[in-house]
């Protein structure tokens, strides 16, 4: 090593003087360098092993041509016109700041010492860092190290090293012959550090960045690897306490965990947009893929500073917040009958806004709703509603909350937060497809040819194109009516997909479904895969039947590996998709149960993410703690009041603000929306868990009294009271006595009833009767009824 380096440093002086131009004095000792390597690689070979096969001598020469020789003279190119020069002619470059006088070659070794520090700092940040770490595992792809992989670096690394390593010295107006001693140098000190040669080092151990250590850097044990950052010297490492050389042992394993990681040229190239590839057994998938792998990192960097970053410092002064927005919403339906009914206009404070407008439910803002509909008038808000989202009321008659075009940005903002969040617990999760449960966009029109439906159908349907590719399951699936129909279209569709990597949907209970379904009729779903066709599709009208046809190809080695899972008693997602990592879903409540069995037919790396505190009336809250469920109030969309249950339940209806809650303590949720909600009594209870920053965080508990909810279906007493009435004149009985309780190990309701008839053998038909009477009564349970 100090022979060969020596004499091609000797050489560059030589020919310098002899020669011009520069590049050619500089180029010449490296080739001689990289020859004489190459020699010593054959004749004294540290591994045999390691002696590499053309396909990757091929690839490797790829890197060097175009990363190590095409781009550096591409970079600096930009550098002169972008930088260089506009500095230059300001009057801002910094030659005072280097020695120009000294000799060449202390100026290079100046230049070895600055520059190993600022790459230095780079590299252990490319360990460190996870985007960082998806451009460095490149460099640390290959499985046995030979002198002509030192060349192996992304492009964007590349870029980010001349920042470091190139430019500074450009600025400080170092001269060529400086930078090119460096390059010759740094050219044959990495040969030698990727070299398979048989070496000992000795003492050079301790100053320069030596193959014995290096190699030590490339294992594939990463207490082993996060070692040995130097480039070209190691004092750096000895200074901050990264030096690694243990002694007596030898190392052989070197690469990344991921065995299948992609080796070619191409394949690296897009590997860093695979997020996790680096570390699962799993490789790229493509250039299409990758490319939007890489539009949805940049679509979520985004979110971060536009949505994400002003939501969190609005939690520093959540009363300020709170009042800006009221008086915002104030302000814009104040001209409306409702706000000139209440004095909007003479609202100036919290306090004010209490005595002016009383409690509300939906029942006391129908009126409004509807002549706001029907006459087309500011009867609610200024806006007029987008659509309708549609809920069981506490009657037999649906509540219609409606969604201004405000709200509908509102909601779309919310929406990308969580994604946001979810994307940080786990970015692998947004790899590959996606399997969403959501209810249709639309289910019907009102008489004024408004839509009425949900707000998460709608955002289903207009997601942007990239990531709308990613669903398993076309809106057209979604809006179908039947629900066994649909269930088995999601599900073969699903099985289609390979790979699937998040789960999303409100109720567990919907991806349980799933799972009976595959395992009651396995051979259908393979015969389906097999052939293309699906039995129940002929009942589906024309133009649905021909869209939905279009997806539905024969895929025959995913009905070999459903073959492969026939000794199974059953069949859990696990085995269907060993890549799922993510799960967003209700946990709380009722919820949990069905998660808990939901849990066990999961791969054991799925991470579960509470959905957070949602309705049809708003958002009311962005996860914060995945494990916990805690989330953040929407503080700054929506005004938030409170009422202590014990409180409420006392009759005392005195609320406090989000400022005012106590940690620990259980409230009545009270909100005022831009969509004309103003201080609605939820009927849903939260709990107050701590806080983030200055906000306290909440979560979902249950809903209020006079309610229960198994899977989301709101049931009231006065619905099962209805049903029994309807039950009594069909069948002609009176009741003395009924019960009827929620029974959620069970997911049924149970109804005890003591009929002052004797009705021999008509309890199965009376069951049936009120069960279907419930369904017309409750459209939610109707819903959730069926599915």
């Amino acid at each position: 090593y100090p022979l060969v380096t020596f004499t091609v440093v000797m050489l560059y002086f030589y020919l310098h003087g002899v020669l011009e131009p520069l590049w050619i004095s500089a180029n010449i000792p490296v080739i001689v360098g990289a020859v004489m390597v190459t020699m010593l690689e054959y004749r004294f070979p540290h591994y045999r092993q390691w002696r590499p096969q053309i396909p990757e001598v091929r690839n490797d020469l790829m890197y060097m041509a175009s990363v190590q020789m095409v781009l550096p003279k591409m970079l600096v190119f930009l550098f002169v016109i972008w930088l260089i020069d506009p500095l230059q002619q300001s009057g801002l470059m910094l030659p005072d700041y280097w020695p120009h006088h000294a000799p060449v070659w202390l100026q290079a070794i100046l230049m070895i010492l600055v520059a190993d520090f600022l790459r230095y700092w780079l590299h252990v940040a490319a360990h460190k860092n996870r985007t960082l770490w998806r451009l460095h595992a490149v460099h640390h792809s290959p499985h046995r190290l030979y002198w002509l992989n030192v060349g192996r670096f992304h492009p964007l690394e590349k870029a980010l090293q001349m920042l470091l390593d190139t430019l500074p010295f450009i600025l400080l107006g170092v001269s060529p012959e400086v930078i090119a001693l460096y390059f010759v140098f740094y050219a044959v000190n990495g040969f030698f550090q990727h070299s398979n040669i048989e070496l000992r080092y000795g003492v050079l151990n301790y100053i320069v960045s030596s193959a014995e250590l290096h190699r030590w850097h490339h294992s594939r044990i990463p207490e082993e690897s996060n070692r040995n950052y130097g480039n070209n010297l190691i004092i750096w490492d000895l200074l901050f306490g990264t030096w690694f050389l243990p002694a007596g042992r030898k190392i052989l394993d070197v690469g990344l965990h991921n065995r299948n990681y992609p080796l070619h040229f191409a394949g690296q190239l897009i590997a860093p947009f695979t997020p996790g590839a680096e570390g699962n057994d799993t490789g790229s998938q493509g250039m299409g893929r990758a490319l939007r792998r890489a539009v949805f990192w940049l679509r979520m960097k985004t979110v971060y500073l536009f949505q994400v970053l002003p939501f969190l410092q609005v939690t520093d002064k959540p009363q300020r917040t709170q009042n800006r927005i009221l008086k915002k919403i104030l302000k814009a339906n104040a001209a409306t009958r409702f706000g000139t009914e209440h004095r909007f206009d003479d609202i100036k404070n919290s306090d004010d806004f209490a005595r002016n407008v009383p409690l509300q439910d939906y029942e006391s803002l129908r009126p409004y709703i509807e002549e706001q509909e029907a006459r087309h008038t500011p009867a609610l808000t200024a806006d007029f509603p987008l659509m309708y989202a549609v809920t069981s009321g506490t009657g037999s008659a649906p509540k219609y909350i409606p969604v201004t075009s405000r709200a509908m940005k509102q909601f779309r903002n919310e929406q990308r937060v969580f994604a946001w969040v979810q994307y940080q617990l786990c970015p692998q999760a947004f790899s590959d497809a996606i399997l969403c449960f959501v209810s249709p966009a639309i289910e019907g029109y009102r008489a004024s040819g408004i839509p009425y439906g949900s707000v998460s159908g709608v955002f289903y349907k207009t997601m942007p194109r990239q990531i709308r590719r990613n669903y398993v399951v076309p809106p057209a699936v979604i809006d179908i009516e039947d629900y066994e129909l649909k269930y088995k279209l999601i599900l073969r569709l699903a099985l289609a997909e390979p790979r699937i990597s998040c789960l999303a949907g409100a109720n567990p209970s919907s991806f349980l479904r799933l799972l009976e379904i595959l395992n009651s009729s396995r051979d259908a779903f393979v015969e389906s895969l097999e052939t293309g066709e699906l039995q129940p599709i002929g009942t589906v009208d024309a133009s649905l039947r021909e869209s939905i046809a279009a997806c539905l190809k024969p895929c025959p080695a995913r009905a070999r590996e459903l073959r492969a899972l026939a000794g199974k008693e059953e069949i859990t997602y696990a085995d269907l998709w060993p890549d799922i990592r993510l799960l967003s879903v209700w946990t709380g409540g009722s919820c949990g149960i069905a998660l808990g069995t939901l849990r066990q037919k999961l791969p054991q790396s799925t991470s579960i993410i509470e959905l957070g505190y949602l309705s049809s009336e708003f958002r009311g809250t962005v996860t914060h703690d995945p494990v916990s469920g805690d989330g953040i109030p929407t503080l700054h969309h929506h005004y938030f009041e409170f009422v202590e249950t014990d409180a409420w339940d006392r009759n005392e209806k005195q609320t406090v603000t989000l400022q005012q809650l106590e940690t620990g303590k259980e409230y009545y949720i009270i909100v005022t929306t831009v969509s004309g909600l103003y201080r609605y009594f939820m009927n849903d209870i939260v709990h107050v868990t701590g806080r983030f920053r200055n906000t306290p965080v909440m979560r979902f508990v249950q809903k209020g009294r006079g309610t229960t909810s198994i899977t989301g279906e709101k049931m009231y007493e006065d619905h099962i009271l209805q049903a029994l009435r309807k039950a009594e004149e069909a069948f002609h009985f009176t009741t003395l006595f009924m019960m009827t309780l929620a029974d959620e190990e069970q997911a049924c309701y149970r109804m005890y009833l003591e009929p002052g008839q004797f009705l021999p053998g008509r309890a199965a038909e009376v069951a049936e009767y009120i069960d279907k009477r419930l369904g017309d009564i409750n459209i939610e349970y109707q819903g959730k009824r069926a599915s």
